[in-house]
């Protein structure tokens, strides 16, 4: 499933293909196989969570049901730098949790609140990760990293940020979020776009080096 936006998707899409998983998958408990990409981060590679091994797979067997075909702009690594490999899975795993939210709320309200805890756990680390193939300094906190992340990228919107640590500091209202699916969907939203902001602003700050295989 490859997304026509650059880093950042239409997040009312989503909402609506979560629907969509969710009347069709109805009450039934099947693990759906998805890898949710945009265009960008397919084209850029590095936090493209297909590695090279899938390249024969998709361009024999895999079938186009809807939209443009989009395989041949693909870019597939062997190798990444083992943070690059944490941003691509985590990159996924939220973007799945939101896909597959409306059938967890509808059917599994406790898996729900875990994929909330797991993305939100996922977004709060990405500042440090970043940072880190920036510089390659270690940081013991995952919001250690906000002011550094502010001035390397003047124009990122650091709010949702700010709104998960506030969030992880303020257990009542933490728990208010959980009793309010529709407040918990959009924070986890807002959550999803700001990694996907991150992740543009690095690529476009440092991009893809020409001899990068």
């Amino acid at each position: 499933m490859i997304f026509p936006e650059c880093f950042v998707t239409d997040k009312k899409l989503f909402r609506q293909i979560s629907v969509v998983f969710a009347d069709a998958l109805g009450d039934k408990k099947i693990k759906l196989q998805v890898c949710p990409l945009d265009l960008g981060v397919a084209k850029d590679g590095r936090f493209n969570s297909l590695t090279e091994d899938f390249r024969n797979h998709l361009s024999s067997d895999a079938k186009i049901l809807v939209g443009p075909d989009y395989r041949d702009r693909i870019n597939y690594f062997r190798f990444k730098d083992s943070t690059e490999g944490v941003l691509s899975h985590n990159l996924r795993k939220a973007r799945l949790s939101i896909l597959l939210s409306e059938h967890n709320r509808r059917n599994d309200y406790g898996e729900f609140l875990n994929k909330f805890d797991t993305l939100l756990s996922a977004v709060s680390g990405v500042p440090k990760q970043i940072m880190y193939l920036i510089d390659r300094n270690l940081r013991a906190s995952r919001f250690s990293s906000l002011e550094i992340l502010s001035s390397t990228f003047p124009n990122l919107d650091i709010e949702p940020l700010e709104r998960i640590k506030w969030l992880y500091n303020n257990h009542i209202e933490y728990d208010g979020v959980y009793h309010n699916p529709e407040e918990l969907v959009d924070f986890s939203m807002d959550a999803l776009g700001f990694f996907e902001n991150v992740i543009k602003s690095y690529v476009g700050k440092f991009p893809l080096g020409k001899n990068r295989k």
